[in-house]
């Protein structure tokens, strides 16, 4: 779905979209209990650009599913559930509720947990 900047609907997602996601952005460490006293001003930044993206992808992965969705409702088409809109519903659903940098950061720390397991376990150093 294009933005259109004649509709007024258009303009009350984009602000809640915007609205929200400066609120994960700024509030991120209080609503996850993180602790930022002591913290470098660097390390706050960080944690409000992660946490302020995080929900922003989410609220442009929401778009899209929802445009994808009035559009074909729109044409009268069939609407199929394939593994793409699933994966969106899922990027969107963590996004928007401000999950999304945790289960990266926790992806990847999986993955990297993986790797050292996989080098031990043929006779490397993890």
């Amino acid at each position: 779905m294009h933005f259109d900047p004649s509709s007024l609907w258009h303009w009350l997602f984009g602000c809640a979209a915007l609205a929200m996601s400066l609120f994960y952005g700024w509030s991120a460490c209080a609503i996850f209990s993180v602790t930022k006293e002591g913290r470098p001003s660097s390390w706050r930044f960080h944690q409000f650009w992660l946490n302020f993206l995080g929900a922003a992808v989410g609220w442009l992965a929401a778009w899209a599913l929802l445009g994808s969705v009035l559009e074909c409702n729109s044409s009268k088409c069939t609407l199929s559930v394939a593994p793409s809109a699933i994966a969106l519903f899922f990027l969107a659903f963590l996004g928007v509720t401000g999950y999304l940098p945790a289960a990266l950061v926790g992806l990847v720390g999986g993955i990297s947990e993986l790797v050292s397991k996989l080098i031990a376990l043929i006779g490397g150093k993890p």
